[in-house]
Order: C-alpha cells, then sequence, then structure tokens
C-alpha cells in the first residue's frame, strides 16, 4: 500500500522574464557545428544503473522505470495545449489528468492540492505543478507559430538510476534522476524566436500494484527549471 506521506517536493523555479525580443533577434541563424546541435528532436539517452537497483529488483523492472519516467517526463513537461500564450484559464482537470494516475496515492493526493493552490495564485504551488507539468508560458504579447511544433526539441540526458534501500516502515525504492533540455518556439510581432528549458529532475519510485498498468509509482520528486530566450 502507499505511504500514507505527502511526497517531498523541492522546486527551484526561474521564472522567464522576455526581454526586448528586437535585441535578442538580431543575432541572426547559426550553423549546426557539433553532435548536439544536430541531434534528432527527441533524444532519450540510456542511463546509469548503480547500487544495486538490478539486484534488488531485476533488470527489466529497472529498465521500465527508465522507460516509463523517460516517457512521462518527454509527454507532460510541456504539452502543446497549455503552453499558449494567449491562454489565460487552466482547470483542475488540465493540471491533474495524467499526471495522478502515475503517482502513488499520497503523492496524487498531495499534488492535487499544490494544483488547487496553484489555481488560487499560489506562487509556490504553481511552481510546483509547473516543474511536472509546465503551463501558463506569460508571454501574452507572443503567439503560436502558424505552421510546425511548438516544442522543437526534447533530449533526456544525464539518466541515473539507484537504490534507495528501504526502512521497516518504507519499502525499497528507486531514484531517478535525468535531465531535459527542450526547445519551444513562438513568434511576436511577426518574427519568430525560441525559449530554451534546461530541466533537472529526480523522481522516487515505488513499485505499482500488480496488475495496476504501470510498473512504477512517483512517491516523491524534486528538480529545477530554468526557461531563456534566445535568438
Amino acid at each position: 500500500m502507499p505511504s500514507p506521506d505527502p511526497p517531498e517536493v523541492r522546486v527551484v523555479f526561474r521564472r522567464l522574464v522576455l526581454p526586448l525580443l528586437a535585441a535578442v533577434l538580431l543575432a541572426g541563424c547559426g550553423v549546426a557545428t557539433s553532435p548536439a546541435q544536430v541531434a534528432p528532436a527527441r533524444y532519450v539517452e540510456d542511463p546509469l544503473v548503480r547500487g544495486g537497483a538490478e539486484e534488488v529488483f531485476g533488470a527489466d523492472r529497472v529498465a521500465a522505470a527508465w522507460e516509463e519516467v523517460s516517457a512521462f517526463t518527454l509527454r507532460e513537461s510541456f504539452r502543446e495545449d497549455l503552453i499558449d500564450p494567449q491562454r489565460t484559464t487552466y482547470t483542475r482537470r488540465d493540471l491533474t489528468v495524467g499526471v495522478v494516475e502515475r503517482m502513488t496515492a499520497a503523492a496524487a493526493q498531495a499534488w492535487m492540492a499544490q494544483v488547487d493552490a496553484a489555481l488560487g495564485g499560489d506562487a509556490a504551488a504553481q511552481d510546483a505543478v509547473r516543474l511536472l507539468r509546465f503551463y501558463d508560458i506569460e508571454a501574452p504579447a507572443s503567439r503560436l507559430p502558424a505552421a510546425g511544433e511548438v516544442v522543437t526539441k526534447q533530449h533526456l540526458t544525464e539518466g541515473e538510476i539507484r537504490l534507495l534501500p528501504g526502512t521497516e516502515a518504507v519499502p525499497d525504492r528507486l531514484e531517478v534522476s535525468c535531465r531535459l533540455d527542450a526547445t519551444l518556439r513562438y513568434v511576436e510581432d511577426g518574427v519568430s524566436y525560441e525559449i530554451r528549458a534546461v530541466k533537472p529532475l529526480t523522481y522516487r519510485l515505488r513499485p505499482a500494484p500488480a496488475g495496476y498498468g504501470p510498473s512504477w509509482l512517483i512517491a516523491e520528486y524534486d528538480g529545477s527549471l530554468e526557461l531563456k530566450v534566445v535568438p
């Protein structure tokens, strides 16, 4: 059974401040000169496995943890319907469905409380929610591009999986850390620009009940998110 304890959430969030785009966009276009620049739009690097994780849970279950975490991170971090600068209202359903199903019962309950606080205007709660499911880009003069995707790149790297040994009260868990680098494309005054997002994340996972669906559930998470406008 999931622990009744709420999830630990440590968030460092640097809010996006859009500078005068005229100054930013004068630099022009660059040419790809490194492997990082020519990598595919969506890329997931294999993780390192440490600390006896495979010995305790088995290689297949550890591999499933990475597959589930990486898919969740890529799918939920920047959903196009939630990062439209012209959108100003959001609902509890917008910020819970698809997230709470991947959490322990206690974590899901705490997440819904965070969402309610975020929708009520609590800045710290907004940051905690945006770390997993970003919403409200806060750039009212910008627009979605007329053609093409908003999220043009997502690279998931620096993956590491390790065992968190349990106690009498808490069973063995996995800690999965990773770094997401994403690029979002917008238009302001007819000129296209990009926002680069850097998001290191750590998830602490518990095995899901038999027959649940996912093999692992998020019990805790922490991380940071930095957004920067680039030419």
